[in-house]
């Protein structure tokens, strides 16, 4: 993989990226680095070197410390890179599966899917990977088949891009090689497949374009074209969906405010009306003698006046309006991702 990313000055005298400098991690010394646990620390150990972009051509199943320490890198501005697998199944490996990884699949020369490379939303970019030349351990030439090549081949190109614009943001690099992948056969440019990702990555197209106006990591909030519409859409409404819970609320009170003007005006009449007929009711009629000297309220009344308790107020049931009107469902937060959020040494 080093090899292919930078050459080695011996059978492969340049890599595709010649000037770019390797921090070797040896995960554990039987070469399989397949420990959760020692995948994490090798992680970490590079964050600590505050490397630019990791490259991990390897997987190992999902794990709480290697999901930890890929959102250590992602989170100190690091690209990450990781292989999609070779064991022709419709799922991405981990840690390529997690949200934020640069998730790298295999095609061959002619630009198609190679037969064993795994497909899935996560699958970020394609790349060469069969028959690419590079060394044995002996340092003699070779050629190799896989998603550990073609991850090598991303990785190289995230270094020519930080060395060309070390103030671009990592997500800003992603953004660029998304933008600038040549799509595959029967695909349109910007379109997701589960096979070629956004399509092969082109590393001369990918130097040459300008910035990418956002800075944050796509990968993030989405896994696959889907989910990427989603986050697009979740993060445009933000703003205008708390605008909305605000109007709805505010709509609310104010028919609140109109229903209990209502009721209070009703229950005045009621009460108005009620106090007129008690006074007409009194014995001897309005102005009568007797006690109270024919004030209003002087009379006797043989029996318990009818409108002395107060009516019940048929307005007085619960008001559908006294209620918070539901609020219209907004899109879900997401992913970015993969699953966030929309793979290793082989």
């Amino acid at each position: 993989m080093a090899a292919i990313i930078a050459g080695t000055g011996a059978s492969v005298t340049e890599g595709l990226a010649p000037a770019a400098k390797i921090l070797p991690v040896i995960i554990n010394d039987t070469g399989l680095g397949n420990q959760p646990d020692q995948m994490a620390a090798a992680i970490e150990y590079a964050v600590s070197q505050h490397v630019s972009v990791i490259n991990l051509s390897q997987s190992v199943g999902q794990d709480p410390s290697v999901a930890k320490a890929v959102q250590d890198a992602i989170s100190s501005n690091i690209v990450v890179v990781a292989a999609s697998g070779d064991e022709s199944q419709s799922s991405v490996d981990y840690p390529a599966a997690y949200p934020g990884v640069v998730a790298v699949g295999a095609v061959d020369q002619n630009g198609t899917i190679w037969s064993e490379s795994n497909t899935g939303a996560q699958v970020t970019l394609a790349a060469p990977g069969v028959k690419v030349p590079t060394e044995d351990l002996s340092g003699e030439a070779a050629t190799t088949d896989g998603t550990s090549a073609s991850t090598a081949y991303v990785s190289a190109t995230v270094a020519l891009i930080r060395a060309a614009h070390p103030s671009w943001t990592a997500g800003q690099v992603i953004r660029d090689l998304i933008a600038t992948a040549d799509p595959a056969s029967g695909q349109s440019a910007g379109q997701h497949s589960d096979e070629y990702g956004y399509g092969i990555v082109d590393p001369l197209k990918a130097l040459q374009a300008s910035a990418p106006s956002e800075t944050s990591n796509p990968l993030l909030a989405s896994a696959g074209s889907t989910a990427s519409a989603t986050a697009g859409a979740t993060s445009g409404t933000g703003t205008t969906g708390t605008g909305t819970a605000s109007s709805s609320k505010s709509g609310a009170g104010l028919v609140i405010g109109i229903v209990v003007a209502v009721i209070v005006a009703i229950l005045i009449i009621v009460l108005i009306v009620a106090l007129s007929r008690r006074n007409r009711n009194r014995p001897g009629g309005p102005g009568a003698g007797g006690p109270g000297g024919g004030q209003p309220y002087g009379g006797q009344y043989p029996q318990q006046n009818p409108y002395g308790q107060q009516q019940q107020n048929p307005y007085q049931q619960q008001n559908p309006y006294g209620q918070q009107q539901p609020q219209y469902p907004y899109p879900p937060q997401n992913p970015q991702q993969g699953q966030q959020g929309q793979p290793p040494q082989r």
